[in-house]
């Protein structure tokens, strides 16, 4: 006979799935929370990063009080690898510099009130790095700097930033500026990799450029790219680092990392002045001279400005005059009466290279 009522089975099968969905939920619900965490903190040391860069900027000078000795010892060993830029890192003890916040403006922070002798935020004299002393701890990782992780959270990026570091080696150009001298490169190698070898290409070419011999920094291996070649030949080129280091299984692991320098340009703007035009207004009483711009181009860095002068002006001084002086070119044509015997017409790019074209308006 059949009895009304749920079964015990029934019972437990209902239970079983409560506790499924409640379990999903709290998963949800944590990853929710740990997102939401890493968010905050990456944007608020953002923040600080860019103010104590702008700071520096405009003081020449880091916002700061006293040195912070900071013991690495009893960080965890992945966790610590944030701080493998600074110098004396391989000793456990670094120096940093603690930020007092009020020289930055007002700005309001969740982290680094003081509360404690580690909630500070501090920054290092050697690398412009800001750290969070006390850290913020999401999912087993420990944060104490803007890692890459929180720079793609919050779509960060660096303009002040001309380190570019890939699996721990790190990439530091003399610039990042366009240039018209070598660009050289410092290449930083952890020294627990082994077997490294560092080659240099000038892009588009098969010239290999000179890279020095490797000499020890702390716990780095140092390398220094020249950016040209032993004839002096000089480009953009491309370094390619192979090594070796350990996986997590214990085994020994073949890499390759690049990098390319592509802000050097030594190539001379184009301009192209058209011969003298004169025009007569229809009463034939006044006359209207011109040069027109026909061409003006570079392939690389870009054209900085044009600027002209009703004068002539010599290659020598061309350079120093038209920096503070000179009249900028506005659309395409320059205007000139019957009195005037010369025009000098001066383009630079971005790079520093520029042309000099002059007419001889009585020839």
């Amino acid at each position: 006979m059949r009895k009304d009522g749920m079964t015990f089975l029934t019972v437990m099968v209902a239970v079983v799935i409560m506790l499924i969905f409640a379990s999903t939920v709290t998963i949800a619900a944590v990853n929710i929370s740990n997102n939401s965490k890493k968010n905050k903190f990456a944007t608020e040391i953002a923040f600080v990063q860019e103010s104590v860069n702008n700071y520096f900027d405009k003081n020449n000078e880091y916002p700061i009080e006293e040195s912070v000795n900071v013991n690495l010892a009893s960080v965890n060993s992945n966790d610590k690898t944030q701080f493998e830029s600074e110098e004396n890192y391989s000793t456990n003890v670094i120096i940093l510099y603690k930020i007092d916040l009020s020289k930055l403006g007002k700005i309001e922070v969740v982290y680094g009130n003081g509360t404690n002798a580690q909630d500070i935020y501090a920054v290092s004299k050697t690398t412009g790095k800001v750290y969070y002393l006390e850290g913020v701890q999401v999912s087993g990782t420990t944060y104490f700097t803007l890692t890459d992780d929180l720079k793609n959270i919050i779509n960060y990026v660096d303009t002040n930033e001309e380190t570019i570091t890939k699996d721990g080696i790190s990439f530091i150009p003399s610039t990042l500026e366009w240039t018209n001298k070598p660009v050289s490169t410092r290449v930083l190698v952890p020294n627990k990799y082994t077997n490294v070898t560092i080659v240099a290409k000038k892009e588009g070419a098969s010239l290999t450029f000179n890279v020095s011999d490797s000499i020890s920094i702390d716990s780095f291996n140092e390398y220094i790219v020249n950016g040209s070649d032993s004839s002096k030949e000089e480009g953009n080129y491309s370094i390619l680092v192979s090594y070796q280091k350990m996986d997590d299984n214990n085994q020994l692991v073949s890499y390759n990392q690049t990098y390319s320098v592509t802000n050097f340009d030594n190539d001379f703007p184009k301009l192209v002045l058209s011969d003298k035009q004169e025009m007569i207004s229809n009463d034939g009483k006044e006359e209207y001279r011109y040069i027109r711009v026909e061409e003006q181009s570079d392939a690389l860095s870009g054209i900085k400005y044009i600027k002209y002068e009703r004068e002539n002006i010599s290659d020598e001084d061309a350079v120093i005059y038209f920096k503070n002086n000179g009249i900028e070119l506005q659309g395409d044509i320059i205007e000139y009466d019957k009195n005037t015997k010369y025009l000098t017409v001066y383009i630079e790019d971005n790079a520093g290279n520029y042309t000099l074209v002059r007419k001889d308006l009585l020839s």
